[in-house]
């Protein structure tokens, strides 16, 4: 605030001096003309007394003797005074208190270096920051001074002086002036005192109502240039002078109410401030992380209890100690150095560091250290604050142990395994592999875990998943067969097992992925050793039957015809006695691929044992095809067998059957064909022996 100002800011250091002797009209003259309120009086540089305008009220103003009477006659012999350095809001006090309008200002010596008055602390420029809106009405210490304006003004201004006032309001009959001070002090210089106070008052008064606020009453004074103004009622009643005397009062009473408010709200901050202080200490006494304070060249100030309980150094142990009394030994020098290194750069270090208790057990520690500055940069103290970690090691120590051995028992599986997200869509993005599934599918597993369950899948649909995912979010579990397509395109077939679980909130799929490749094989090779010869690796007589009634069905369905030819090898068992099974396994498996190559891709060549075949043409248009069919493949099986060096000659009997014209069931069939069959070998028979004779 202003008032907290010195005021060596605000004081006049030009002193107005006249001599003891000089005449108090000339004095008055020269206030007058220096436009100053009070003059020193002084002889060979000594300060005898001040003359003011309060005291030119006190002359008799109807004696030409007493205005021309030197003016010590009329001075205030004892000066008030005010050191350079008293605070405005103390000047303005000591106006009041003293009842004073003008102090002369000393420095520490006691050597006057200006004067300060009542206009110079209301006039300061910044004064009306501390202004409230304090209505001036409130301000008035009491009624105006009224008299008429025919009142001689030697006897207004005996008035004034009588009364203690600065002023008077002069009635001219139903309107006011204003006679001050300066007034008075101007017809002293003139020597014209002897006038009524209307020749010499200013009119109108210019007047404010109560309600108006110390603020505006102010501005009001400075834009009009004068230092009173009258204060009315609503109705125009006048209450009475604001003066400079009364806005001082009314600024230092609301500097006086301002100091109150900031004492009382100082008070409360001490207060806050030692609550904030205990519950400090409280926090500090009571935290179960250890604290160490140091000063700056890293003494120990103090410790918290938590300090004593981890590292059993006692509070007395520990001060005026230095932080190496807990080096366990097994940092280098280098570590702390590359601490401290970076604590001053930047005022900080955080890490995990081990230490050695009092009995001598190294631990392990999280430690923070932060540099504590004052407003200039420089580090005051360092506080240190640390918790044992040594039950967190042994925990993460036996997490790790357990995630290495679930780690090994994840990879240790023959199979691949992916855990993916689970969606109610159904298998999503993958979260975690093992290294199977790397190898298998050739991705790296950072690779994998950017890609989904369908980027892998081959199937494009994931298998039957799409059936089942129902099940598996409700059941928890499911099992499905898909195939897996690797970085190089590579097919493999899988058999799929899905666990359902939920981590977090969120749904996952644990995926046990199996290579069922070779199963597959051995499940063909059981299929095909089921249902083929071991020899021709043709369909065999049961696998024969069932394609057969398809055949029957869809001509059935269709209207169509097909035809079944019985074949048997002439001289077969002529050729397997002579020269043995490996010869007549040979015959066999060459007539076989014979009779396939003979007829359509569509058509059925079987073996049913022996040397007896079956094909069934399984669409023909009429029995004229058969024929030509039979007659193909008799020609084909009829060409020599390659044995070793020899030239085996092998001839075949067909007997042919066509549905629905020979039989309407299988049965009916294989016994016509089988009757053909016998004919025609007779008739080779018989014409080979013909060819003999």
């Amino acid at each position: 605030m202003s008032f907290d100002l010195p005021i060596s800011k605000i004081i006049r250091r030009e002193l107005l001096q006249c001599p003891p002797h000089m005449p108090i009209c000339e004095a008055a003259d020269l206030m007058n003309a220096n436009r100053c309120g009070s003059i020193l009086v002084m002889d060979q540089g000594n300060v005898l007394g001040i003359w003011t305008r309060a005291d030119a009220l006190r002359v008799d103003l109807k004696d030409r003797h007493a205005m021309n009477a030197p003016v010590s006659t009329a001075m205030t012999a004892a000066v008030k005074t005010l050191r350079e350095d008293t605070p405005i809001s103390a000047a303005s006090h000591f106006f009041i208190q003293h009842r004073i309008r003008h102090a002369l200002v000393v420095d520490v010596s006691g050597r006057p270096v200006g004067m300060i008055s009542q206009s110079d602390v209301v006039s300061l420029p910044s004064l009306e920051l501390d202004v409230t809106l304090k209505a001036v009405g409130s301000l008035l210490g009491g009624p105006a001074l009224i008299v008429p304006h025919d009142l001689a003004l030697a006897d207004a201004a005996r008035s004034m002086a009588i009364n203690g006032r600065d002023a008077a309001v002069v009635d001219f009959q139903g309107e006011y002036g204003i006679l001050t001070e300066l007034d008075v002090l101007r017809a002293l210089g003139q020597q014209a005192t002897g006038t009524p106070v209307g020749q010499r008052a200013t009119r109108p008064l210019i007047s404010v109502h109560a309600d108006t606020s110390l603020f505006l009453a102010r501005a009001l004074c400075q834009e009009k240039g004068i230092r009173h103004l009258g204060v009315i009622t609503g109705n125009g009643t006048l209450l009475g002078i604001l003066s400079q005397s009364e806005v001082l009062a009314g600024y230092e009473r609301d500097y006086l109410e301002h100091l109150q408010h900031a004492l009382d709200e100082h008070k409360q901050r001490l207060a806050k401030a030692d609550q904030e202080l205990l519950l400090a200490r409280q926090v500090f006494d009571a935290t179960g992380e250890g604290i160490m304070i140091t000063g700056p060249e890293g003494v120990i100030q103090t410790v918290n209890p938590a300090f004593s309980r981890i590292t059993g150094y006692s509070r007395d142990e520990a001060i005026g100690q230095t932080p190496r009394m807990l080096r366990s030994g097994r940092h280098s020098d280098g570590f702390y150095a590359d601490m401290w290194t970076a604590i001053k750069s930047t005022g900080l270090w955080e890490g995990e560091i081990w230490d050695r208790r009092k009995s001598g057990e190294d631990f392990p520690k999280w430690l923070s250290i932060r540099a504590l500055t004052d407003k200039d940069g420089k580090v005051t103290s360092y506080i240190g604050t640390f918790s044992d970690v040594t039950e967190k090691k042994r925990a993460e120590e036996a997490l790790r142990e357990r995630e290495e051995r679930y780690r090994a028992l994840f990879n240790a599986s023959s199979d691949a395994i992916f855990v993916c997200l689970l969606t109610p869509e159904g298998l999503t993005g993958i979260v975690e592999v093992n290294d199977v599934a790397c190898w298998r599918l050739g991705y790296s597993r950072d690779e994998l875990l950017h890609l989904t369950a369908s980027n892998i899948d081959a199937t494009g649909s994931l298998g039957d998943f799409p059936l089942i995912a129902e099940r598996l979010l409700a059941k928890g579990e499911a099992m499905f067969v898909t195939e897996h397509r690797t970085k190089s395109g590579r097919i493999i077939p899988v058999e799929i097992s899905v666990r359902a679980f939920e981590l977090k909130g969120s749904r996952y799929a644990l995926c046990i992925a199996r290579d069922i490749t070779e199963r597959q094989a051995a499940e063909e090779e059981l299929r095909r050793r089921a249902h083929s010869d071991s020899l021709t690796q043709l369909p065999n007589r049961s696998f024969l039957l069932e394609l057969t009634k398809r055949t029957l069905a869809a001509a059935t369905r269709n209207g169509l015809q097909f035809a079944l030819l019985f074949l048997d090898l002439d001289g077969f068992k002529q050729i397997n006695d002579t020269h043995g099974h490996e010869a007549g396994d040979l015959v066999l498996k060459t007539v076989g691929e014979r009779m396939l190559n003979a007829v359509r891709a569509c058509d059925i060549v079987s073996r049913l044992g022996g040397d007896e075949f079956v094909i069934v043409l399984t669409e023909i248009a009429n029995a004229d095809d058969a024929a030509t069919v039979a007659r193909k493949v008799e020609d084909a099986v009829s060409q020599p067998v390659t044995f070793g060096e020899l030239k085996l000659d092998v001839r075949t009997s067909i007997g042919i059957a066509v549905y629905p014209r020979d039989g309407l069931d299988i049965p009916s069939l294989m016994r016509f064909a089988d009757r053909e069959m016998y004919d025609c070998k007779a008739q080779h028979r018989a014409r080979r022996r013909l060819e003999c004779k």
